[in-house]
């Protein structure tokens, strides 16, 4: 899982900005709104999923994506609901939809059911379903499982655990996912350096 770099995100938030600017009722612009607030730690991106669904309510990836970030920062009810939502609307890979579900689970301390369902996203080449998956595995004491992870991890992304504290600061977990990932990374063996100046948890 590699961060948003500033750079990246004020070009994304100036493109945004220019296609909501051309037409305020762009489905694809709405969905990337959705991104640039969450990254910019604003809560208006919860009212921009709601506004993005209903400009395209038969749109899997406008559920899955706000039901992704309604759970990674803490509104597990609602998040869960869209993703159930996006499942039902694609016949494309379950990939997100399972991993949705693995990172609900590890944030409430159901180790196993994260494992389970973070083995169902088969996602060997998703840095973030990696660390997910090894998260689980070491929680859950599958030692094996949360080692092979940690090692695909340092393949696909070599620089992580030198990253990997500053980029979550910009991804605005919720503390209980937070500390569930990262105690579990650490215990699957991944070695993660403190968060670099400049870069602060909101």
């Amino acid at each position: 899982m590699s961060g948003v770099s500033r750079t990246r995100a004020e070009s994304a938030r100036q493109a945004t900005a220019k296609a909501l600017a051309l037409d305020g009722d762009d489905f694809l612009a709405n969905l990337a709104l959705t991104r640039v607030q969450f990254f910019n730690g604003d809560p208006a991106f919860r009212d921009t999923i709601d506004r993005t669904i209903a400009l395209r309510p038969n749109n899997a990836q406008a559920f899955a994506q706000g039901g992704f970030l309604l759970v990674i920062t803490g509104d597990a009810a609602r998040g869960l609901a869209l993703t159930e939502e996006s499942r039902g609307l694609t016949k494309a890979s379950l990939g997100f939809y399972h991993l949705t579900y693995a990172a609900s689970h590890l944030r409430d301390g159901r180790f196993d059911a994260a494992l389970e369902s973070a083995v169902a996203v088969d996602g060997e080449n998703w840095v973030f379903a990696q660390a997910v998956l090894a998260a689980a595995a070491a929680h859950s004491g599958r030692r094996d499982i949360a080692q092979s992870a940690a090692r695909r991890i340092r393949e696909l992304y070599p620089d992580f655990e030198d990253d990997a504290l500053t980029n979550f600061e910009r991804w605005h977990f919720d503390a209980a996912f937070y500390d569930a990932l990262v105690s579990g990374l650490r215990a699957a063996g991944l070695e993660l350096a403190t968060p670099r100046p400049g870069a602060s948890r909101r």
